[in-house]
């Protein structure tokens, strides 16, 4: 039983760390603003709030509002993550997009209402290949070889 503790307690307590696309809010409960274009709004019947709590895998219908809404309000059941995707729902009759998947994400958060430790990954820039032709192919990878080129002759 307190193995089981233990073992609970140290998953609570380890940090959560996030890629650089996910926001984290600190309230089971927020709102997300709709931002449109005029024209858009014209063409337009309703805006369908999707959300995921299983990264992508499964989607639930959580609102929808008219045409002239301005914003979505969720609440979270418990801490972890929510991806969320909008549909427009056209007065033709047709959804755009067509279909909410992995891929259709417009929003993807981390509600963190118990204050867990979290740390917010940064992803390096990939450098451009192949390089620019003023650089070598093979740049010096150690200090040693760096060095050896600096010593003199």
């Amino acid at each position: 039983m307190t193995t089981l503790i233990l073992v609970l307690g140290l998953y609570y307590y380890a940090p959560v760390v996030l890629e650089q696309s996910v926001h984290e809010i600190n309230s089971r409960r927020f709102q997300m603003p709709v931002h449109m274009d005029a024209n858009a709004r014209k063409a337009c019947a309703g805006i369908r709030l999707w959300v995921s709590e299983d990264r992508g895998k499964s989607w639930k219908l959580n609102e929808e509002i008219d045409a002239d809404g301005t914003l979505f309000k969720f609440t979270a059941a418990r801490d972890g993550h929510y991806w969320f995707a909008l549909q427009v729902v056209q007065k033709a009759g047709n959804f755009s997009p067509p279909k909410i998947d992995s891929h259709t994400v417009d929003q993807k958060v981390y509600v963190n209402a118990d204050r867990r430790t979290v740390i917010h990954q940064r992803i390096a820039a990939k450098p451009a290949w192949p390089p620019p032709p003023n650089l070598p192919a093979q740049p010096a990878n150690n200090v040693a070889e760096k060095q050896k080129d600096r010593e003199p002759k």
